[in-house]
């Protein structure tokens, strides 16, 4: 009996694991996740950093910022940039740009010299974009 048991089991097992096909699974194909288009943004005090992996996309936003100085360093990166634009840029609460930097082509952007204004917003703005975008904008130690 326990032997009849296990046979059965294994067949069902088998017959499972046989079972389980999916032909229409193209493995050649770019893997696309969930987290596409999703822009990660993380804002705390005298610190803000903005990223996004991007396939056809548009977006408009503008963030609130928390610094108490006015010496910042910027970093920006964009790779693997195929299509569309835009632009990223930080404003005093006077309306005064202190950072601007067009999103059109691939690059990287370090800028310490970003001294005499505290940044109170950041403006991103994106469209038909496809490329990754990695903006950080911190106090300067």
């Amino acid at each position: 009996m326990r032997q009849s048991l296990l046979f059965i089991s294994v067949i069902v097992f088998f017959v499972l694991l046989v079972g389980c096909d999916d032909n229409s699974v193209d493995f050649n194909s770019p893997i696309i996740t969930a987290f596409d288009n999703t822009p990660v943004v993380a804002n705390t005090l005298n610190a803000y950093t903005f990223t996004v992996s991007a396939n056809d996309f548009a977006l408009t936003r503008v963030d609130s910022l928390s610094f108490d100085t006015d010496s910042l360093v910027v970093t920006l990166t964009l790779a693997s940039h195929s299509s569309g634009g835009g632009d990223i840029s930080v404003v005093t609460a006077n309306s005064t740009t202190i950072f601007s930097e067009s999103l059109n082509a691939n690059k990287v952007l370090v800028k310490t010299d970003v001294i005499g204004n505290i940044p109170k917003a950041v403006s991103v703005q994106m469209s038909d974009f496809t490329g990754s975008v990695s903006f950080v904008l911190a106090k300067q130690e």
